[in-house]
């Protein structure tokens, strides 16, 4: 299953490279929402990431669930891709911000999140 992991960062690398440069009105707006999202659960990510950069982990992990990788595998590849500095805390800010605000039909494969 080593493989596994490699053939995932493969396909997700692929499918962010053929994304569109340039995104409708309603995806930036949604876009937007989740680089604020992020922003305020995880004030520090403005030192690891950018905006940009923060949507493409987004777009990333819509991506894994698309392709049907369990949070852990969608994790590990971020972490190998371009998260590998960010704090767990971080990490899951971005995955819960990327379901809530680019990929909601996802969101039955997050654990529920106290808070509100």
């Amino acid at each position: 299953m080593s493989g596994w992991p490699a053939v995932l960062l493969g396909a997700l690398l692929v499918l962010a490279s053929c994304a569109g440069t340039h995104p409708s009105a309603a995806k930036q707006a949604a876009q937007q929402r989740f680089v604020s999202d992020v922003e305020q659960t995880a004030t520090d990510i403005g030192r690891y990431q950018t905006p940009s950069q923060v949507i493409k982990l987004g777009n990333a992990v819509c991506d894994g669930f698309r392709a049907k990788a369990t949070t852990q595998q969608i994790a590990g590849v971020l972490e190998q891709s371009g998260a590998r500095n960010l704090p767990p805390e971080d990490l899951g800010a971005v995955m819960s911000g990327a379901v809530k605000d680019l990929c909601p039909v996802y969101s039955g494969k997050l654990n529920p999140v106290q808070g509100g």
